[in-house]
């Protein structure tokens, strides 16, 4: 009996409500060789206090025609795990009590050859947070971060644009 109630519970045991963000970016090294950068930030607060990053991040690797080429496992380096602190420039911005994310980041390089079409990257996750007021049961949607490398961008060794700031 024991073991047929932690099998009910399971789902909630084990269910990651905490994605709040995330990017994803590239960065031309020469020699088709790109680092990938995917950075993940979650509620400190809200959701399940097992959910934690993954370990490792699984980056899906697609050409153009939406094929799976490969997929990039990237560990997790948990001294990359670090708490936002809120820079406000305004005298009008407010940082309510009750807010708190962390991020890390995930950092590979692999090797794309120049390829009709380019590649897409994509890296999926469940489940966003339960405070988010504009996404119609967060709990049950997941997030998805990608970028296109363009055909043109892997002939020219093009990166792609970061952020300097995070918006207040």
């Amino acid at each position: 009996i024991v073991y047929f109630f932690t099998l009910l519970l399971l789902p909630f045991i084990a269910s990651s409500t905490h994605i709040v963000g995330g990017e994803m970016n590239y960065t031309c090294l020469g020699n088709d060789d790109y680092e990938i950068t995917l950075t993940i930030f979650r509620d400190c607060y809200n959701g399940n206090p097992n959910a934690w990053f993954d370990n490792p991040a699984s980056i899906g690797v697609f050409s153009a025609e939406n094929n799976l080429l490969f997929e990039a496992q990237i560990p997790w380096n948990s001294i990359l795990n670090d708490t936002l602190q809120p820079v406000l420039t305004g005298n009008c911005f407010l940082v309510p009590p009750d807010v708190c994310v962390h991020t890390t980041t995930y950092t590979t390089t692999v090797n794309l050859p120049p390829r009709i079409g380019g590649y897409q990257l994509a890296y999926q996750r469940c489940c966003r947070n339960e405070t988010i007021a504009n996404i119609i049961d967060p709990l049950d949607t997941g997030a998805t971060y990608g970028v296109t490398i363009s055909e043109a961008a892997l002939l020219g060794c093009n990166s792609s644009p970061k952020f300097r700031e995070w918006p207040p």
